[in-house]
């Protein structure tokens, strides 16, 4: 055996090499990765490791697995006593997308929410009432009762990356519109509070 640790014999008889270096990278989970997670790298193939990002060593990286939280060309060389081996993987940290939504209210205690998020794929609206959850894009909700609901909205991208908004909704009552201002200054404008009732609702 040589120091190397390669194996021989003599001239005719057969040659069996020693661990030949082979560098391989399993990564741990997805990639791309979503926004505040990591991504574990896993090295085999050789007996000592050397990991790498762009180009250069990273320092004191000499396990045989790495934690990455950024994007970058991770690396890793390999050495056994019969050579060294190097193998790359692209790894990406995902943007991530970002909730976001408006709302406007229509007759009847109806709100159509309208969908402003950025990278979002799917959608998950709770309207705070205890209503089925929507995967609408832009969905109508009629709300049995008027008054203040929290309403939550979940988008995911492709990648699987979530993000969350909740945003305070008042539903109007149906049938009754007060004005939430009015300027009685004698000016001939709006000097008049004027409450209009829904035909439709009974008094008895």
């Amino acid at each position: 055996t040589h120091a190397n640790g390669c194996i021989y014999t003599s001239p005719g008889f057969t040659v069996s090499p020693g661990l030949s270096p082979n560098a391989c990278i399993d990564p741990q989970g997805a990639n791309p990765f979503c926004p505040g997670a990591s991504l574990v790298l896993i090295g085999e193939g050789g007996n000592t490791y050397q990991w790498i990002l762009n180009g250069q060593d990273i320092p004191g990286a000499t396990d045989t697995f790495l934690v990455v939280t950024t994007s970058g060309e991770y690396s890793l060389a390999v050495l056994t006593g019969c050579g060294e081996d190097t193998v790359t993987l692209p790894v990406t940290a995902a943007p991530g997308p970002l909730a976001g939504f408006l709302f406007e209210n229509l007759p009847g205690n109806e709100v159509n929410f309208i969908d402003q998020s950025i990278s979002g794929a799917t959608w998950s609206w709770d309207f705070g009432d205890g209503s089925p959850i929507s995967n609408e894009q832009n969905p109508n909700h009629t709300y049995a009762v008027g008054g203040n609901y929290n309403v939550t909205m979940i988008t995911q991208d492709i990648f699987g990356c979530a993000d969350t908004i909740t945003l305070g909704v008042l539903a109007q009552d149906p049938g009754v519109f007060i004005p939430n201002f009015f300027t009685p200054n004698d000016d001939g404008m709006n000097d008049v509070e004027l409450t209009r009732f829904d035909e439709s609702i009974s008094f008895d």
